[in-house]
């Protein structure tokens, strides 16, 4: 009897062990691999820059500027992104190619050029 029931505890023991591995087998692979995160492109604005360089008190004409892609994180609310609004003023400081223009730099022409 003794042996018996050490027959059955032993059996009962290397049942749940198997029982055990198959579900840890059979879980671990139903599992789908986890997504990968993708990366969101960041959105782009057209901004005015300088085409070559300008010297400050110029007054700015449309061979003066080009158009550039920046991202919208780095844009101000003073950079301009509309040529017109800074054809024909006067540059308050002398500019180099490719940075972009703002409207604080600009100001209207207060006087007349000949």
């Amino acid at each position: 009897m003794r042996r018996r029931r050490s027959t059955m505890l032993l059996l009962g023991a290397i049942f749940a062990l198997l029982a055990f591995f198959v579900l840890y087998i059979g879980l671990t692979r139903a599992q789908p691999p986890p997504p990968t995160a993708t990366p969101t492109p960041e959105a782009k604005i057209q901004v005015i820059i300088a085409k070559d360089d300008i010297p400050s008190y110029t007054l700015v004409k449309e061979t003066d500027l080009t158009t550039s892609e920046i991202n919208a994180s780095l844009v101000t609310t003073d950079t301009v992104t509309n040529a017109n609004t800074v054809i024909g003023q006067v540059l308050k400081r002398p500019y180099r190619a490719n940075p972009r223009l703002t409207r604080a730099t600009c100001r209207s022409r207060a006087f007349r050029w000949s």
